[in-house]
């Protein structure tokens, strides 16, 4: 992290206050950055410090304290508690054991201090400013420009913190002035003036006011391309001295004009004494007869490398008369020596061309070596710079004779124009092997969190890729990459990278679901080391979807400044690396009321379904990786069928045969973050019904398990694979529904018994658990169901013999079905029987009587071990009663 900060000791409420602090506790692991000001025992130094306790969970495990104090020389303009603003950034690399501190991009070297047992404030992950997270150790500053990264800087990241940003100000560190060193009596000076910050990039807020003024005092002042305003205004007192108000309109920059009469040499000071910070340029010698040489194309003085730049070569003079003006002489063709004066941060590239004239050299050459076609003393023509460069243009005409002096000798005209920067046009930004991906069915990437590289090669201008000619690539000002110019076919400019310029990266999501979150690349990528033009860094984005990575360099390019901008086209399709699952056991749930019958199918509580919370993951090694958030709508591209799902085969306790009827599919549900919601539904379990699963009952222990959550791009992580879910089980009973046999006399109906029964490892009881109305509540439903109606009447009762029929009840007219109560028929709704015979006959008359629908769960199994319905004998005229009674019948 990074920040300006500056104190008074006198207002310090702690001997210790802590300027900054970053927490962050999990289970195993926590942590806490400060920054503090320690003033105790009379000491001053900036402390660095780190609380990290290996254990579990908060309060336990071993602390250690590593310390970095820097003591800063007092009163110098780099002392933070004299109240001077110093950049202050530091750097904590846990794998690399690293602890880096720098102010004002300097890494100092600091004592190192190793402490054991302290206690730890505990903190969250919030960043506290300006005291500890429990409000002990306040501190009263300024404090500004606060940057916080994710992982480790580096050293030319810190530098780039401290430069690119000023504290608590308009941001103003100086004034560029660009303007020729040869100028013309006869002419006003151009003098371009432009506001910059501490990297060198235009202030375009700046809305100051300046002080103008010349060594010599000689020179009048006047507008030559600005909005604000100029005072005196017309300026004509000819001491060089006048002030100019930035306004809004001026973005930053402007240019003057300076009118000198005097052959005299001078410099040209620009202060702004309200922020105290002003500059000089350098000498600017004034001559009666020159060569002024100025920029006269659409882009004033930003030169692109690659195009061609339009530049005025025009001769003024003072003549005998002392009068001034173009020295209209110069007409037509004349051949000039032409030559470049290399500033000294030029990359020493190659060198521009004028008008075709071939490279020109880089002193003067014994001749003419440029053609110059001048209409009245005037010439315009091509400037084409191939290279990044800064130089200015010499011109000589030293053989013509156009000139002369009183006495008709030749007089020799020459001219320099102003400090020229050549830039590149624009940056092509690459990923190798990325296949371009616009949409969640494009093809894939690699998976998020996982390094890649991204080249950035400087290049040059071509027309079509600039239809409006303002010397920027079209389409690349915003993230959208559908409607780009495509810069991969641009020449190179092949010195870029001499002067060590850097390239930021940053990116932009550009295609993923609704209110993606995108952040952005990891640290602070850029590219700050080219060959022949073209760099490459490794960086890291940790979310689904694709992305545009843009290479800005915004901070002034040697020494001027200038933007340079390049937008990658689509970068992705990023996905999750793998899958991790959080389980929730989930219970089955019994078919009749609390428990379910060997054989019977029977499935989860709808209420406690078994169910996964399955979490997409970014790349980390190593490391607790991210959640990929953005992995949902479209670019959700698990479904339902990718989740891999083994069932038992038998139960983990007793050893049972176990049949489960799968259901295609479960449940995966969206959670709006990324998380999924995957719930086992539709499965049934079945304890195969055999002779030999004859046990007591028990309680059900079947296992479920997932061994493959797999989308096409990530697959479950391994080390949780097989996943195991234990579903809280049931009491099984195995089962049957008995008949059992009736006789009595042929005018008497008979209520033949029905029962519900379970095995309790001895015997079968009569399971009065099995209770249900008609309809059934829910947790009834299981239970068992019958109609005591004849099968021809729509009923389950089956009467073998016509000597016996079932006893239709007074006023019903259709079959109905009832449940049991406490295992048996409840009043009213048994199983009635009546003699068949019409008149009744006194003789014996019996019939088998078969109870149909039955499930197979709770059917009988015959001598064969074949499953049958549950039968009975009903028989009519026998033997009942008193002993010394046949039967009572009432005689007529």
């Amino acid at each position: 992290m990074g920040f300006w900060v500056r104190m008074e000791e006198g207002q310090q409420t702690s001997d210790t206050p802590s300027i900054v602090a970053v927490g962050d506790v999990t289970d195993f692991y926590a942590e806490r950055a400060e920054v503090l000001a320690d003033f105790r025992g009379g000491s001053r130094d900036l402390v660095f410090v780190v609380h990290t306790r290996q254990g579990q969970g908060q309060g336990q495990g071993s602390i250690r304290q590593r310390e970095l104090r820097w003591t800063p020389d007092a009163g110098t303009e780099t002392d933070p508690f004299s109240g001077n603003w110093v950049h202050v950034a530091v750097s904590h690399d846990l794998e690399a054991n690293e602890l880096v501190m720098y102010v004002n991009g300097n890494e100092e070297v600091i004592r190192e201090d190793y402490e054991r047992g302290r206690s730890v404030v505990e903190a969250d992950s919030a960043i506290q400013i300006g005291g500890f997270s429990d409000g002990t150790a306040p501190a009263a500053f300024d404090f500004d420009e606060f940057r916080y990264s994710a992982s480790a800087i580096s050293s030319s990241q810190a530098v780039r913190l401290a430069n690119e940003s000023r504290p608590c100000n308009t941001g103003l560190a100086g004034f560029e002035i660009n303007a020729s060193s040869v100028a013309s009596v006869c002419e006003p000076l151009p003098i371009q003036i432009t506001a910059i910050n501490s990297s060198g990039a235009q202030v375009a807020d700046y809305t100051g006011t300046v002080d103008l003024s010349t060594s010599s005092g000689n020179g009048n002042w006047s507008i030559a391309d600005g909005e604000g305003g100029l005072t005196p205004s017309p300026d004509n007192d000819n001491n060089g001295a006048a002030q100019y108000q930035f306004v809004d309109a001026d973005e930053g920059q402007v240019t003057l004009a300076l009118a000198n009469e005097l052959a005299d040499r001078l410099t040209v000071s620009v202060v702004d004494s309200g922020v105290q910070v002003g500059t000089t340029s350098d000498p600017i010698q004034f001559r009666e007869n020159i060569f002024q040489i100025q920029s006269s194309d659409s882009l004033g003085t930003d030169f692109v490398a690659g195009r061609d730049h339009q530049v005025e070569i025009a001769a003024y003079g003072r003549g005998q008369d002392q009068e001034c003006g173009p020295i209209t002489a110069y007409d037509g063709a004349v051949a000039l020596k032409a030559w470049l004066d290399r500033a000294d941060q030029d990359p020493g590239g190659e060198a521009p061309s004028l008008d075709g004239s071939g490279g020109l050299p880089d002193s003067e050459p014994g001749s003419g070596n440029v053609d110059v076609v001048f209409n009245e003393g005037v010439a315009e023509l091509p400037w084409q710079a191939t290279d990044v460069a800064q130089y200015s243009l010499n011109v000589l005409d030293d053989s013509s004779g156009i000139v002369q002096d009183e006495e008709g000798n030749p007089l020799p005209v020459s001219g320099q124009g102003p400090e020229w920067t050549v830039r590149p046009f624009a940056f092509h930004v690459s990923v190798p092997d990325n296949p371009g991906a616009s949409s969640p069915t494009g093809d894939a990437f690699q998976a998020a969190g996982r390094p890649f590289d991204v080249s950035v090669r400087a290049v040059q201008w071509q027309a079509a890729d600039d239809g409006n000619d303002d010397g920027e690539p079209d389409g690349h000002e915003t993230p959208d990459p559908t409607n780009r110019a495509d810069l991969s076919d641009n020449a190179s400019t092949a010195s870029f990278g001499a002067s060590n310029p850097a390239a930021e990266l940053s990116s932009t999501l550009v295609a993923g679901p609704p209110n993606p979150a995108d952040p952005g690349l990891t640290g602070m990528p850029e590219v700050d080391a080219f060959t022949d033009g073209q760099g490459s860094v490794t960086t890291r984005f940790d979310e689904a979807g694709s992305i545009a990575v843009q290479a800005l360099l915004d901070g002034g390019y040697l020494g001027r400044p200038a933007t340079v901008r390049g937008r990658s086209g689509f970068v992705g399709r990023f996905h999750p690396e793998l899958f991790t699952v959080e389980a929730a056991d989930g219970a089955f749930e019994p078919t009749c009321n609390n428990f379910a019958y060997t054989g019977q199918p029977h499935s989860y509580n709808p209420a406690q379904a078994p169910e996964l919370t399955i979490t997409p993951k970014a790349y980390r090694a190593p490391g607790t990786a991210p959640q990929v958030t953005n992995y949902r709508e479209t670019w959700q591209l698990l479904e339902a069928g990718d989740v891999s799902r083994i069932f038992p085969e038998e139960d983990a306790d007793n050893g049972l045969d176990v049949s489960v009827d799968q259901a295609p599919e479960g449940d995966l549900t969206p959670l709006e973050d990324g998380n999924m919601l995957y719930q086992f539904v539709g499965d049934e379990f079945i304890y195969i019904r055999t002779e030999g699963a004859r046990i007591e009952p028990f309680t059900s222990n079947l296992t479920l398990e997932v061994d493959g959550v797999d989308d096409g791009d990530a697959q479950l992580m391994e080390s949780q694979n097989p996943v195991t879910l234990d579903p809280a089980g049931v009491e099984i009973r195995y089962g049957r529904i008995s008949l059992g046999s009736v006789y009595g006399p042929e005018n008497v109906d008979l209520i033949m018994p029905l029962r519900a029964e379970y095995w309790d490892g001895e015997r079968f009881r009569l399971n009065t658990a099995d209770e249900s109305d008609v309809p059934p509540a829910e947790s009834g439903e299981g239970c068992f169901q019958y109609s005591p109606w004849n099968e021809e009447d729509g009923g389950d009762i089956q009467i073998a013999s016509q000597d016996v029929a079932d006893n239709v009840r007074s006023g019903d007219s259709t079959a109905e079905t009832y449940g049991l109560s406490g295992g048996q028929p409840k009043s009213g709704n048994e199983i009635l029987l009546r003699s068949g015979r019409d008149p009744v006959d006194p003789d014996d008359r019996q019939s088998e009587v078969e109870l149909l629908n039955v499930p197979d769960w709770l059917k009988p199994f015959d001598s064969d071990g074949n499953l049958q319905n549950p039968s009975a004998t009903a028989t009519f005229g026998v033997y009942r009663g008193h002993d010394r009674i046949i039967y009572w019948r009432e005689v007529q």
